[in-house]
């Protein structure tokens, strides 16, 4: 169960990645008004030349955080961000589950 646990979590978190490096390759490429508002964010494995090391990192992590809790304007009139957007929350949610899951299995194990 735990090499089960440790799999699905390391899956989930890969797929994450690559999902926020489509949802902001698809935001570069067909909202590029929207990108430039968001601070020009550079995904984790693919980065525009427009955004910068620093602040492309930066304004990443804060959409990456923004997008678990708000669907952007731009996301709500593009189908298929908004599927991107269901698959990169649903890995957020199966990632932490799998932690949690972890840490009990982990501490179950001591006692």
């Amino acid at each position: 169960m735990l090499l089960f646990l440790i799999c699905v979590f390391i899956l989930a978190s890969l797929a994450l990645f690559v999902l926020f490096d489509c949802i902001v390759a698809l935001e570069y490429d067909d909202h590029n008004e929207s990108w430039n508002l968001d601070g020009k964010p550079g995904g984790f494995f693919w980065k525009p030349n427009e955004s910068s090391f620093w602040t492309g990192s930066m304004s990443r992590g804060k959409l990456a955080s923004a997008l678990l809790a708000k669907t952007p304007d731009w996301m709500r009139v593009d189908q298929r961000a908004s599927r991107l957007l269901f698959w990169y929350r649903l890995c957020w949610w199966v990632g932490i589950v799998c932690w949690v899951a972890l840490i009990v299995q982990m501490f179950a194990a001591r006692s």
